[in-house]
């Protein structure tokens, strides 16, 4: 291997690890509510995540747009245009506060939604009271997504890390606080982890503007020197890249709810072996979607500095660095599912329905690492629209059809509950890195076409 692929196999790691564990603490945050809920008993364990399983979705279709700022400030920066970087940042912060307040409104006002969905009249009290605590913390936890992805865009991937540590830290005692009532607070309960979570938010939020206005290697792109109002051309160009970024991660996190819902009717140990299997493949899943994070910086950085062969290969290395994660990730648990199972449980029949669901998640692996890898590259190029509509077209037209079926029905097969699911998944997924790779290799070539069309020119005579 070459000196020049070690380098940027270096520097795509560099950017890579804090994602990892920035992903690894946001889980944590959300593991430590559902433990210290599930403390005070069902009802509160089960406001907590029906009121998660609203907010979660919106909310990562809401950072899906965020994230728009990362490859739009890799390209400045790369092309040496520092100036205008603080001047995208602030409108990516306008968009942060709109959708923040955005989310706000719709949150504390989800009582409606719950009872059209049949929840629980018992539940419902808490979660619509736990999601209107929650509600106060969205603007803050979209700035601090917005602030986030300012500063990867300029390779700083620390900052987000270190400071999502800190919400963690502060998570356990901000719920005991609320939730069990000490220090002269009211003890609230499920509805406490709620205000929890929207105190810690504000907390990282306030942090990492600190942060971004002090520190000296960022302080020169001018985020908080001359502050302008909403432009609409920089936003309409901020969303346009954005909205369909969000579109694609709601599309894909959505249909394993839907799953979950479907087979719901098949009874409670079924559910819950699923479950299992999607929260180890979910966990896998941090290390690949970091590294295509991470690749999408550099190749906006490449471009931005005029270098799409550079990009190009960055975006090979990205791919390669995905499978290898694959077979390490596929290779666990083929050699250790009963292990891995054990962690989330103790019930020998969920045990052995998720050992033999563990199979399927295996072979996932690579269409997962693969499909995330190519929406990565994308990314760093700012093509989002063609992947948006592969990744609908895969999940929901391919994916989802296809699990049913198998799944649900005798149509095909006897129907096979959740590893028909599975085999929909793994359909779905494959059809998205297909056609995500194939996307890739003719926005790259079209990039140094453009860029040296004459050389070109003559290859081809």
């Amino acid at each position: 291997m070459s000196k020049g692929i070690l380098q940027e196999a270096r520097h795509i790691l560099h950017l890579a690890y804090p994602i990892i564990i920035t992903q690894l603490a946001a889980s944590g945050m959300g593991l430590t509510d559902t433990i210290m809920a599930g403390q005070l008993g069902a009802l509160d364990l089960a406001g907590v995540a029906i009121g998660a399983g609203v907010w979660v979705p919106l909310y990562l279709l809401a950072k899906g747009t965020y994230m728009a700022l990362t490859p739009t400030v890799a390209h400045l920066f790369g092309a040496n245009r520092n100036d205008e970087i603080g001047s995208y940042g602030q409108q990516g912060l306008w968009i942060g506060l709109g959708c923040g307040l955005l989310l706000a409104i719709l949150l504390a006002n989800i009582k409606p939604l719950l009872i059209w969905l049949d929840v629980d009249p018992d539940i419902i009290p808490l979660s619509s009271q736990y999601l209107t605590a929650l509600a106060f913390g969205m603007p803050a936890l979209s700035l601090f997504n917005v602030f986030t992805s300012y500063c990867e865009g300029v390779g700083k991937t620390k900052p987000g890390m270190i400071f999502m540590l800190v919400g963690l830290m502060l998570n356990i005692p901000a719920n005991y606080i609320f939730m069990y009532g000490k220090f002269g607070f009211p003890a609230l309960g499920a509805v406490g982890c709620g205000w929890a979570t929207a105190t810690v938010a504000t907390t990282m939020m306030l942090l990492i503007a600190i942060y971004t206005h002090l520190a000296p290697s960022l302080k020169h792109f001018g985020l908080f020197r001359h502050w302008s109002r909403p432009q609409l051309g920089k936003i309409k160009e901020l969303l346009a890249l954005g909205v369909p970024m969000g579109i694609s991660i709601f599309a894909e996190a959505s249909i394993f709810s839907v799953v979950s819902l479907l087979l719901g009717r098949l009874g409670a140990e079924i559910v819950a072996s699923h479950q299992i299997a999607i929260n180890i493949s979910s966990i896998a899943f941090m290390v690949p979607f970091s590294i295509a994070m991470a690749v999408t910086i550099r190749i906006g950085h490449w471009l931005g500095a005029q270098q799409p062969n550079s990009a190009k290969k960055s975006g090979q290395l990205g791919i390669m660095l995905a499978l290898g994660y694959a077979v390490f990730s596929a290779s666990c648990m083929l050699a250790f599912p009963q292990f891995l199972t054990e962690v989330y449980t103790s019930d020998a029949k969920v045990i052995e329905l998720t050992v033999g669901l563990l199979w399927y998640a295996a072979v996932f692996q690579f269409s997962d690492g693969l499909q995330v890898a190519a929406n990565g590259i994308l990314r760093g190029y700012k093509d989002t629209k063609i992947p948006m509509m592969v990744v609908i077209i895969a999940y929901w037209g391919i994916g989802l059809p296809t699990g049913y079926l198998f799944g649900l029905t005798d149509l095909i097969t006897p129907a096979m509950g959740p590893a028909g699911f599975w085999i929909g998944l793994v359909c779905g997924l494959t059809t998205a890195a297909i056609l995500l790779l194939a996307r890739v290799v003719y926005i790259s070539q079209q990039h140094i076409i453009s860029a040296n069309p004459i050389a070109t020119a003559n290859q081809v005579s």
